[in-house]
């Protein structure tokens, strides 16, 4: 070996022990990372549960961390917005006061549109099915809870209310201020009088979300009936009554069903959609939604 290519291989060497060393102390510094971001996360929620932070105040921190310039911060803000998730599973075992605290904390963070595009629509969703189960149950308890905290938001989503209306336990406690508001959504959501037979579609709601609505994510689907709009074999079992769509359109490519990215923004525009942001939340979604698409849509 040449002295030249000798000096160069011993200053490559050099070069390769500094990265090494560098490699290792960020790789030090992110587990370090990771173990604080857990116990901040847990310190944040043992203050909360020892009324040492109201929920009010929690929301107001979690705000903070989301909008800091450090990553550990907005690591910490994801890891406590993911805690309720991960412990909906047992919140039938949680002591009385720690889960309204839990509903209150779901409800605010919702209210205050603390949550991702891809994060609310899981967060509705726990919500949904905490009301398949009887009213004396604590998963029950915690979405009425979660729902008496974020009032004026579900009021901006008409079919997240219409999903939850479907459930019969949520009906049976109708005596609740926070189901009469549901109720009266779903009826401003709904044209009052149907032009071709005169009747009045808020007034027939109740047996339509009992008797014909079947399928879809949160049991949103079609309605059934027995007319035949010429849609192929399963016509029969899903056609509108309110709505005639055209026939699918035919493309050059088999029908597929979107990327997971894809169904959240969909499920997200659609889940806040409203008479005043109707235009907005079409676009949305005629950005992402391909013809190949529309089977699954």
């Amino acid at each position: 070996m040449s002295p030249n290519n000798a000096a160069n291989l011993k200053a490559l060497y050099a070069q390769f022990l500094e990265l090494a060393s560098e490699l290792e102390r960020f790789e030090n510094e992110f587990n370090a990372d990771d173990s604080r971001i857990e116990k901040d996360a847990e310190s944040l929620f043992f203050r909360l549960y020892r009324g040492e932070l109201s929920v009010e105040k929690m929301v107001d921190t979690l705000e903070n961390l989301y909008d800091s310039l450090q990553v550990y911060r907005r690591k910490t803000y994801t890891h406590v917005v993911r805690y309720p998730l991960e412990e909906f599973a047992f919140f039938e075992n949680y002591p009385d006061k720690e889960l309204a605290i839990t509903g209150q904390l779901v409800g605010l963070l919702l209210q205050r549109h603390m949550l991702s595009a891809a994060n609310e629509p899981t967060f509705l969703d726990m919500i949904t099915r905490s009301f398949q189960g009887s009213p004396t149950t604590k998963l029950f308890r915690f979405g009425l809870t979660a729902l008496q905290m974020c009032q004026t938001r579900i009021e901006q989503l008409p079919v997240f209310c219409a999903a939850i209306y479907q459930m019969p336990s949520f009906r049976q406690t109708i005596g609740s201020p926070v189901v009469q508001l549901v109720q009266s959504i779903i009826d401003s959501s709904i044209p009052k009088r149907n032009n071709k037979t005169g009747m009045g579609l808020s007034d027939r709601h109740h047996d339509d979300m009992n008797s014909g609505i079947s399928g879809g994510h949160h049991g949103l689907g079609v309605i059934s009936t027995d007319a035949d709009d010429g849609l192929g074999p399963s016509s029969s079992a899903q056609v509108f009554r309110s709505v005639k769509p055209l026939p699918l359109v035919q493309i050059d490519e088999p029908y597929a069903e979107p990327s997971d990215d894809t169904k959240d923004k969909i499920q997200f525009a659609v889940n806040n959609l409203a008479q005043n942001n109707l235009e907005e939340k079409t676009s949305e979604v005629d950005n992402v939604l391909l013809p190949k698409h529309f089977v699954w849509f």
